[in-house]
């Protein structure tokens, strides 16, 4: 092996790095080029980014405030949010790699990092930007601040980065608040972050988060906690959410893949550490952030009856790799470490292959998600558009994943009326729909109309060229004006 490449090996920093930078390239560049569609999470965001709400009936706005962020600054709807999804699963490497710093030496805390890429969630998962994806590196932060207060409970800056980072993160999902009471769990456990609850440091971070998070609040009262009706609606139905044991199930098979990269790795990473390796007040930090989260989900699904969805367990394996160094591992040789470098390598690489083959397979069969002839579909909707009224098409409506791809492939980029509800697109009135009409998209024939579609056209056929695609439906609402009509 050439010297200069072998220096590389020298600073476990530098490995860190060149991982970071291999998976933001792989995985931003070959879904963008191999992509014809967004992602049905991203084409939600898009759905709501221009319109910078406080809340959506699903979830905190984050991920449309960061798409459309994103989107001023490199234009187009594919590579902003590819590039996100990697931005924010590069930041969680780097936060669990300085968590493994707190607790172990730089070498350790660079395997326990390599062996997220072995995880489901930080590979083949991570490619569609949303609401998990984005509450990863607000997971991992509150983990690595808290782990420095655990070092230095007194110091007060590291109590106000926790309230920022936690009420920040509520943006993403409501999920971060898991974490947050995660820490506070761990809080008590630790004697002297328990002794802070004498002083005023750990109520100013619950105001600080409280504050942040307060504007989404009040629009949760102003809505009637709408979004908390979709998850109730999500996890009572069969059709998406699981039991809770087999969503325990699921989450550990998604891991797996960890134990093939330890495999590469040889036996020597299964030995026994040393005394005193790691600290045992390190491990039982790891082990209450790493088990915590899954067992509140799986508690409290039993306890409630509600189901649970898979995705939900994205964000809450961020430390299982330094989980497992911690109690399998001894030092880790240099080695070892290019042994496991070169898996995690193969791992990101894999990664990037199959989304190849998954976008060639879509081309004989029925698509996925990406595949689908997103800009075809908008031009023919358009021209059904035309034929029945003289005015541009400024609102699309029917399922998000229809009505989004036809916004997002015309130039004009229509608002977008979800289902029958106006309720969840605040930016279109029944007297929006009036003024200017709207193409209702559905996949289902003859499908019944919203009933602020007041007078409308017939419906109209689209048959894309992907034969493996079933029939769509478009049927112009029309504008009252009778003029505007062909």
């Amino acid at each position: 092996m050439p010297t200069a490449f072998s220096s590389i090996f020298q600073r476990p920093t530098n490995i860190l790095w060149l991982l970071i930078a291999l998976q933001i390239f792989l995985l931003t560049i070959v879904p963008t080029i191999f992509s014809s569609a967004p992602p049905l999470d991203v084409v939600e965001g898009w759905t709501w980014a221009p319109h910078w709400l406080i809340g959506t009936y699903k979830h905190p706005p984050g991920p449309a405030w960061s798409i459309e962020i994103m989107h001023s600054l490199i234009p187009g709807y594919l590579l902003g949010p590819y590039l996100l999804s990697q931005i924010a699963v590069a930041l969680t490497y780097l936060f669990v790699y300085l968590t493994g710093c707190v607790f172990m030496s730089r070498w350790r805390a660079l395997a326990g990092t390599l062996l997220l890429t072995g995880s489901l969630y930080f590979n083949y998962f991570s490619t569609q930007f949303n609401h998990n994806v984005l509450q990863l590196p607000f997971w991992s932060a509150i983990i690595l601040v808290f782990a420095h207060i655990t070092k230095r409970p007194g110091k007060t800056s590291l109590w106000i980065m926790l309230g920022v980072l936690v009420g920040a993160g509520m943006y993403a999902k409501y999920s971060v608040g898991v974490i947050a009471t995660t820490a506070a769990i761990a809080g008590v456990v630790f004697s002297d972050v328990r002794a802070q609850l004498k002083t005023p440091r750990p109520y100013i971070a619950v105001a600080i988060a409280g504050l942040i998070f307060l504007p989404h609040v009040l629009w949760l009262f102003q809505t009637d906690f709408l979004t908390f009706k979709y998850v109730s609606d999500r996890t009572s139905g069969r059709r998406f959410a699981e039991e809770p044991l087999i969503f325990l199930l699921t989450q550990i098979l998604n891991q797996m893949p960890m134990l093939l990269l330890l495999s590469c790795v040889g036996s020597s990473a299964f030995r026994k550490p040393r005394d005193g390796n790691t600290p045992s007040a390190a491990k039982l930090f790891l082990r209450l952030f790493t088990f915590t989260p899954l067992a509140m989900l799986v508690i409290g699904a039993l306890a409630t009856g509600k189901g649970l969805v898979t995705m939900w367990g994205l964000p809450m394996f961020t430390t299982v790799g330094l989980w497992l160094v911690a109690e399998i591992g001894g030092d880790w040789s240099e080695t070892m470490i290019k042994r496991l470098t070169a898996g995690a390598v193969v791992c990101v690489s894999l990664t990037a292959a199959v989304f190849i083959g998954e976008a060639v397979w879509s081309k004989s069969h029925k698509p996925q998600r990406t595949s689908w002839p997103m800009q075809e579909l908008a031009d023919k909707a358009n021209a059904v558009w035309k034929t029945e009224v003289a005015t541009p098409l400024q609102i699309t409506g029917g399922t998000i994943w229809l009505a989004g791809l036809v916004s997002l492939g015309l130039p004009q980029r229509p608002d977008v009326a979800v289902d029958r509800d106006l309720r969840l697109s605040p930016w279109v009135t029944a007297s929006d729909v009036a003024t200017k009409g709207m193409l209702y998209m559905s996949d289902i024939k003859d499908d019944q109309l919203p009933p602020y579609c007041i007078a409308h056209g017939a419906s109209h056929e689209i048959q894309l060229s992907n034969r493996h695609i079933p029939p769509l439906y478009a049927t112009a609402c029309y504008p009252a004006d009778a003029s505007a009509r062909q």
